[in-house]
């Protein structure tokens, strides 16, 4: 990943930082920490992460619509565990949803979910309202949930599986 100016070099390293202390095999690993490379002039702020292929979640459902059951009971068992994984190291991504889900091809178990892009891990918990709008949870930032916390981690969870099983986004509201 290559950071474009100094801002995004600064959630690029608050990244690694999240990434670095995770390792799980549904989660995308750190390869190397924030290094600088480029012409000296315009140097750029890069991060290496594990390569985990090109076609994600949110491609299958585009191309095939709805997982089959046996798929949805497997991948979703990926993307909970990849949660609980988190959960127990305290970090939050924020922002997930297919796109940032990795459709991994093993040798013999056909294939498992990988969870990468973690630009909004450790973004503070009183910004409420950074991510994918569809996968927001609608009840932060309202009454006594003033701040992010795991019921809005999970909000976006249960959205995924919800797509996962019908190929749509559920509807929330008037909007």
């Amino acid at each position: 990943k290559v950071a474009l100016n100094d801002s995004a070099a600064a959630r690029l390293t608050r990244e690694a930082a999240q990434l670095g202390q995770l390792t799980d095999s549904h989660v995308a690993r750190l390869i190397d920490p924030p290094f600088q490379a480029g012409p000296l002039d315009a140097q750029r702020t890069l991060i290496a992460a594990e390569y985990v292929g090109d076609h994600t979640l949110a491609d299958e459902i585009r191309q095939h619509g709805s997982l089959t059951i046996n798929e949805l009971e497997r991948l979703g068992e990926d993307l909970l565990q990849a949660v609980k994984f988190l959960d127990g190291r305290s970090v939050w991504h924020r922002d997930i949803k297919p796109d940032n889900l990795a459709l991994r091809e093993l040798e013999r178990k056909g294939r498992e979910l990988v969870l990468f892009d973690f630009s909004l891990a450790g973004t503070p918990d009183t910004e409420v309202n950074v991510g994918t709008h569809d996968y927001i949870d609608p009840f932060l930032g309202q009454g006594r949930r003033i701040s992010y916390d795991q019921a809005a981690e999970l909000y976006s969870v249960a959205v995924t599986l919800h797509e996962m099983a019908s190929g749509e986004v559920p509807s929330w509201g008037d909007d």
